[in-house]
Formats: structure tokens, C-alpha cells, sequence
């Protein structure tokens, strides 16, 4: 059998006398006898130190419970046999046990599954869809989000010193019309959306924002800081990439929360001749850091271009840092001017990993880019199906072929019965024969060029023209 790690979990339980009597009260109990070759198996393996996934998923449900997870799901609904937090626990367990999509969720015991929930059984996949119809017909999505960021913070699990913002491109394989945004793994162009993540300095995530493609990243800055200022936190500090950089969005930023990014247009005489005052060692390198004061201004044409008149400057704490024994320095600009240099730069050098690894974790651990509507396998020809106008000649043209042999029988049958006797109406039926096929010849020609010009494959939405699929 294979050897595992030895090292099991424990539970501090001996704070708690309730339940420090209740493991005294276990460790009394004889061990279980397992009933099939399965069961002497796996609790072989537990006695080893194999570590399962489901047994821990019960702690998660104390956990769920803690948070007050089922309070957070109190939509309004008819009476149903799963209550709406027993859907989001079903996938939630689904998720942690490997399970990639909704579908997924027939292939899982539902009486094993029902035990995480409390119940003798848990919902199929046909009841989970059903049931996320329901409940997005009340949009809860961005209450959700704040029910538990406000959560989140108030149970101290989220560190307020800072937050990152940052943002992933999620495919849509919908039919809604959507905009196009670019998809850098796959580098090209296709239908999604953005989702933007606000996480501390610990890599946890605190809540999300999801927009259009078509939607700047400045505007996304703006709402996550007032989101978070409406959470209690009275000037939070926003760390993001360049794609967040403008000189009059700064000067609006900066009347409600500080921010760190990128120094952008800084010419190279203006990191000559620093004095470097500080020093910050950060994932074993070693930086020299200085900082000083600057005036940065927008152009005129920038300015013109986003409908205003006059060009906006603003003055920025710059603070520039370099690898020590290495003559590169990089700029930082931010508004905060309380915090140190070094705590500034060690924010900014956080940022990759604590921002833009989050989506790398989430995507290992999630299918995060599933999208509940569809099978992964079958998206890449998702909306597009076969024409169904090709069908339909092709059966013409089948048909054509068919009538023409019966015509061609019926002309060697005349012809040969000429060549015995000839007869002025055989000859007449002959004509009348060469006729026709001349004509379904001419039709034939007509169709295969049809054939020749028409895509193989049209988008489901020319089809179905407003009218239900399954009625189609």
C-alpha cells in the first residue's frame, strides 16, 4: 500500500469544553468496523495518514455556519425541497471535491454528497440550474458580494493595511451580444467580460466587480474605493497596475483614497544623482530605496480628448527603488504620505504576487473560467451549429438525382422500342423525356452552386429567429 505522510491535522479543542468533552467522549468509542473490502481500505488509509478531502469538507460546513453562510441566502421563493444555501453549499462541497462543472454533479453519491448538507440526499444538476434560475431572477449578486466583504472585515479575516486591484478576462460562450475583449493566453479577441478582484496584503480576496469589456479600468478604481470607504475603512490605500494611470484621475482618486502604481513618462536625468536613504529586503533581494517630491501634468490634447478644456497636474510622492550592486532604478508614484518609502515599494513589488497570482490560484483550485450555461467541450463551436439549409438541399438534391434515374429508365425504354418500330408518338414522349431532364439537369447545376457558396456552419441565432430552441 502506499505510504502517506504520517502527519495528520489536529484541532486545538481544549479551549472549548464543549467540545474537548465531546472528543473525550469519541476517543472512548471503539474504531469502526468497515462492512466491505472499500471501507477496510480507506480507513487503512486514514490510519496512514491519508488525507481526504470529504471528511474535511465537514469542517467547512462549521465554518459556513460560523459566518452565518445560510443567513446570507434569504431570497423569497416558492416552497422547495433544498433551501436556496443548500444549492450554493451543494456546489461549494462540488468545487472542493473536484467537481469542474454543474453536470458534473450526476456523477457524485447524492446520499454522500446530502451528508455535508444535513439531508439524506443532495440536489441533482437538473435542481441546481433550476434553482440558480430562481434565485438570479433577484440579481443577488452584488449584495452577496457585500454581505460578505462587510462579513469578512468585521471577522478580521481581511487585512485593511492595503488592497490590490486587478483584473482577469472571463470568456463568455453565451448568446447574449457582448462586448469583445482580449484574451491574453489565447491571445485573441472574443465575447467576455472583466472581472476585477480587490484583495489585501495576504492575498485574500475581499469582494469583486464584474464589467463589460467596453468599461475602463479608472472608472472599476473609483467604485472599488467607495465600496470600500462604505465598509468602514475611512482612506484605504489602492495599489493597481499602469493600465490605472491618468494624471486628472489621480487628482479624483486622491480626494477619497491614496493609491500606488507605476511612474509613467519619468525621463532617466530624474533618477540620476539620488540620495537613497533606505534599504527593504523583499523575497531575498536586497533594495536601496530614495523618494522626492513631483509635479506630473496631463497634455492638452489628452484633455481635449476626454472633454475638458484645461489640462489637470498634481503633485505625487515619487519613490524610486533598485536592486542593490544593480544601476536600474524603477519609479513608483503614490499619493500616501504617511506610510515609509520602503513600505510603498514593498507594496508595489507585492502586487504580482499577491494580485495577479490570486487569479493563477483560483484557476488551479476552481474552473474558473467555467461558464454554467455550457459544457467545456463543447464550446469551441458554441453559438455556431450546422447549417441547416445545407441539410435541406442536399436532401433536394438527392431527391432530383432520384427523379432523373427514373427518367433516364423511362427514355431507354422509349429509345428501344423505337429502334423496333418507329412510332411518331414515342418519338414525342422521347422529346418530352429530354426536356424534363434537361430541365432538373439545369436545377442540379443550380443547387450544387448553391452548395459551393453557403458556410457549413451559421450561427445559432439566424436559426432559431426569437423562437424558443426546444420548440425549434
Amino acid at each position: 500500500m502506499k505510504q502517506h505522510d504520517e502527519r495528520q491535522l489536529r484541532f486545538n479543542f481544549e479551549d472549548d469544553s464543549k467540545f474537548k468533552k465531546q472528543v473525550d467522549e469519541f476517543a472512548d468509542e471503539d474504531a469502526p468496523e468497515p462492512q466491505t473490502n472499500t471501507d477496510k481500505v480507506f480507513l487503512d488509509g486514514l490510519q496512514q495518514g491519508q488525507r481526504n478531502v470529504f471528511a474535511g469538507m465537514l469542517f467547512h460546513h462549521l465554518f459556513l455556519d460560523h459566518i452565518k453562510f445560510p443567513s446570507a441566502f434569504d431570497f423569497p421563493s416558492s416552497n422547495n425541497t433544498y433551501d436556496d444555501y443548500e444549492i450554493m453549499e451543494t456546489m461549494l462541497f462540488g468545487l472542493n471535491i473536484g467537481l469542474p462543472s454543474i453536470e458534473s454533479h450526476k456523477l457524485v453519491n447524492s446520499q454522500d454528497m446530502g451528508l455535508l448538507l444535513g439531508r439524506t440526499s443532495s440536489p441533482d444538476e437538473t435542481t441546481i440550474r433550476l434553482r440558480l434560475k430562481q434565485m438570479a431572477e433577484f440579481n443577488p449578486s452584488e449584495s452577496l458580494i457585500d454581505h460578505f466583504a462587510d462579513l469578512f472585515l468585521s471577522l478580521g479575516f481581511i487585512n485593511p493595511e492595503v488592497f490590490f486591484i486587478d483584473g482577469h478576462f472571463l470568456p463568455y460562450y453565451g448568446l447574449k451580444v457582448l462586448a469583445k475583449g482580449y484574451h491574453t493566453v489565447r491571445k485573441t479577441i472574443m465575447k467576455g467580460n472583466e472581472i476585477y478582484v480587490v484583495s489585501d496584503l495576504d492575498g485574500k480576496p475581499l469582494f469583486s466587480i464584474t464589467e463589460g469589456c467596453d468599461i475602463d479600468f479608472r472608472p472599476i478604481i473609483i467604485r472599488a474605493a467607495d465600496k470600500i470607504i462604505n465598509l468602514g475603512i475611512d482612506r484605504p490605500v489602492l495599489v493597481f497596475d499602469r493600465d490605472g494611470y491618468g494624471v486628472h484621475f489621480f487628482s479624483q482618486l486622491s480626494t477619497r483614497a491614496d493609491f500606488v502604481t507605476w511612474a509613467k513618462y519619468v525621463k532617466k536625468d530624474e533618477l540620476k544623482d539620488l540620495e537613497y536613504t533606505s534599504c527593504l529586503m523583499f523575497n531575498g533581494k536586497r533594495y536601496l530605496i530614495a523618494e522626492k517630491t513631483k509635479l506630473i501634468r496631463e497634455s492638452i490634447s489628452t484633455a481635449l480628448k476626454e472633454g475638458r478644456t484645461e489640462a489637470t497636474s498634481t503633485e505625487v510622492r515619487m519613490v524610486i527603488f533598485k536592486e542593490l550592486d544593480k544601476d536600474r532604478p524603477v519609479a513608483i508614484y503614490t499619493s500616501n504620505q504617511e506610510k515609509p518609502a520602503p513600505d510603498i515599494a514593498a507594496y508595489m513589488l507585492s502586487r504580482w504576487g499577491e494580485s495577479e497570482n490570486f487569479f493563477k490560484e483560483i484557476m488551479s483550485l476552481y474552473n474558473f473560467n467555467y461558464h454554467p450555461g455550457y459544457d467545456l467541450k463543447e464550446l469551441e463551436e458554441q453559438p455556431l451549429i450546422n447549417n441547416p439549409e445545407v441539410k435541406t438541399i442536399k436532401k433536394t438534391i438527392k431527391g432530383i438525382k432520384q427523379k432523373m434515374g427514373q427518367l433516364a429508365l423511362a427514355k431507354q425504354e422509349i429509345e428501344s422500342k423505337i429502334k423496333i418500330r418507329k412510332d411518331l408518338r414515342l418519338e414525342n414522349k422521347l422529346n418530352n423525356l429530354q426536356k424534363e431532364i434537361a430541365k432538373y439537369n439545369k436545377e442540379l447545376e443550380a443547387f450544387h452552386a448553391k452548395l459551393k457558396e453557403m458556410p457549413d456552419k451559421v450561427s445559432i441565432i439566424e436559426v432559431l429567429q426569437g423562437r424558443p430552441m426546444n420548440k425549434l
